[in-house]
């Protein structure tokens, strides 16, 4: 049944020689395999660990020290006062401090930070009934912007203590550019004043409404804006939007599924739900006038290419596809416009009315099929486009032709 083959001892030893070759060959292939799998997924914007993507922290805090995933400071948990505020591995703010003394505490959530502080009452006598005491409210963010939010209730004076480098330009009056090792935006109500490294922002002259209830105080928001995660082309407009008030708040939603929800007014909420290709935002305000709210999510959980569009609903209702411009500009439609990063999706929206709304934005195949699903044609694209698939079938290619090669010599 078997023929006997006879191999002469040199012939056995080039075959051994041949095979070793072929060996080193492919094992040297296969050794690129994470290398190339990790190049292609940061090219076709998959999120990498630190880089790409819509990124979202988380803070640790314990004994004062706040140490987020991109910021990190040491805050007083009785008088909210701040030192060494650094975001991305840069000092921003060598300290943040008060006129006026407050007593409060901190709590950490997620990638927020929140401080909460009452202050004595004010104008006390025998004469007169005291007045409210003043409260100030603190929300620091882990995310690439380190987004910095503080609001007062009265009076205050809140000085920033630039840290070395770090240059001011006041460019209008509610807006203090940033600039130096980063760039930065300090936006705030009341008045203003540069000195030096000191930036001191004066508080309590603008009128705030709830419903039946009003205050007078003001607000101040720092964001880094070279790592801010909005696409450079409309950070400008987005800024200024924020400035005018247009601008409510922004959601960033993570890969992961995580989020975190920047407020820019203070008379505004929201609440998010996040499912594969599909984004349930419920947000309400105290004030009826409308507002756009940003939101950017990763693409790992929002799926936008030449294949899928976005589409944006406002309790159920589709709401209208346009530019950035037209959104900023307001009106009595609700509208919205998507911006399509490398690995993230920026969808822009704009309610005309509010009291309290859903607003649903989803992923859906342009063709036909539904949110989220996919034919057998689009499987088998989505299995050869897989990074590693790829790999692999050119390690194979290459075994074979070296196999080849080294068969005939």
């Amino acid at each position: 049944m078997y023929q006997k083959v006879n191999i002469s001892t040199n012939e056995l030893r080039l075959l051994v020689r041949k095979m070793n070759k072929i060996w080193i060959l492919m094992i040297a292939a296969l050794m690129v395999i994470p290398a190339a799998a990790v190049i292609t997924h940061g090219a076709n914007g998959m999120t990498m660990q630190g880089h790409g993507g819509c990124r979202v922290g988380h803070f640790n805090y314990t004994h004062g020290f706040a140490q987020g995933e991109f910021v990190s400071f040491n805050i007083d948990s009785q008088s909210g006062e701040i030192q060494n505020y650094e975001v991305n591995g840069t000092t921003v703010f060598e300290s943040v401090t008060y006129e006026n003394e407050t007593t409060g505490n901190v709590w950490v959530k997620g990638a927020s930070l929140f401080y909460y502080g009452m202050g004595a009452p004010l104008n006390i006598s025998w004469l007169q009934q005291p007045k409210k005491s003043m409260w100030r409210f603190l929300h620091a963010h882990d995310n690439p912007a380190g987004v910095l939010h503080i609001v007062v209730y009265g009076q205050d004076k809140i000085t920033y203590k630039l840290a070395s480098g770090v240059n001011a330009e006041m460019t209008s009056n509610h807006m203090i550019m940033l600039n130096g090792p980063i760039s930065g935006v300090l936006i705030f109500t009341g008045s203003a004043s540069i000195s030096g490294d000191q930036v001191t922002v004066s508080l309590g002259n603008t009128n705030y409404t709830f419903g039946d209830y009003s205050f007078r105080g003001g607000s101040v928001i720092f964001i880094r804006t070279d790592d801010w995660q909005i696409p450079s082309n409309v950070r400008q407009k987005i800024i200024n939007g924020i400035k005018d008030g247009k601008v409510a708040g922004q959601i960033d939603i993570s890969g992961e599924g995580s989020s975190d929800f920047m407020n820019y007014t203070y008379d505004f909420h929201a609440s998010v739900s996040v499912n594969m290709n599909s984004i349930s935002v419920v947000v309400s305000s105290e004030n009826h006038t409308g507002k756009v709210v940003v939101i950017n999510v990763d693409k790992n959980k929002l799926q936008y290419d030449e294949n899928h569009r976005i589409v944006v609903k406002i309790d159920g209702n589709k709401a209208m596809n346009t530019t950035v411009t037209d959104v900023l500009a307001g009106g009595n439609t609700y509208k919205y416009a998507v911006i399509n990063g490398t690995a993230e999706v920026t969808i822009i929206v704009y309610v005309s009315h509010f009291s309290s709304h859903t607003l649903t934005i989803e992923s859906q195949s342009i063709g036909g099929s539904s949110s989220g699903s996919s034919s057998t044609e689009s499987s088998v694209i989505n299995w050869l486009e897989n990074p590693i698939v790829i790999t692999i079938i050119v390690v194979v290619i290459i075994a074979i032709i070296a196999a080849a090669i080294i068969a005939r010599r």
